[in-house]
């Protein structure tokens, strides 16, 4: 959502605007990452165009395609998180273009049933943006997968005593205020 405090483009210096038209997108990209992780799928589509396309490897299509078998995929995962890298944008009036480097980990019941695993995943965001009422949003995404890995899950700490994260709106970020 954009910043009431920010106005229209034409009360800053370019340099200025550009500057906050590129970390209107990071939030953005924050924005996605954190609904993806806590389930919130009405969050995930706020971040996209009305006519937004996804290449995401096993789903090629509209958002609506995008939540479907991400939903269904990450259902049977308890935990895990985005972990966004670098971020490069190229602003060019209401239409940008980005790369966004992440790193995933998921953690589910092994694929043989004999356990838990933990998956690995190395990948880019490469993002084209548009804004849409004062408010930048993903119009088309495609998903480069650099590698991924599966590995069995060991604790090493001793989680008992950690708070632990939960993927829907009883973590315990929401306590802190976080919508």
């Amino acid at each position: 959502m954009m910043d009431d405090r920010v106005g229209n483009s034409k009360e800053f210096a370019p340099e200025i605007q550009d500057l906050l038209d590129k970390q209107q997108i990071r939030d953005l990209m924050s924005r996605y990452a954190r609904a993806v992780d806590r389930n919130e799928w009405g969050a995930v589509k706020s971040c996209f165009t009305d006519d937004a396309t996804d290449h995401h490897g096993v789903v090629v299509g509209s958002i609506d395609d995008l939540v479907e078998v991400a939903s269904a995929r990450l259902d049977k995962t308890w935990a895990g998180m985005h972990c966004l890298c670098q971020h490069y944008v190229e602003i060019d009036g209401d239409n940008a273009r980005g790369e966004t480097y992440a790193l995933t980990s998921r953690r589910r019941f092994s694929a043989s049933g004999d356990g838990e695993e933990d998956t690995f995943s190395g990948l880019r965001y490469l993002d084209r943006y548009r804004r849409v009422s004062g408010e930048w949003k993903i119009a088309e995404r495609v998903t480069a997968l650099e590698w991924c890995t599966t590995i069995p899950a060991r604790n090493w700490l001793p989680v008992e005593k950690f708070i632990t994260g939960k993927k829907d709106k009883s973590d315990i970020s929401y306590t802190f205020g976080f919508r």
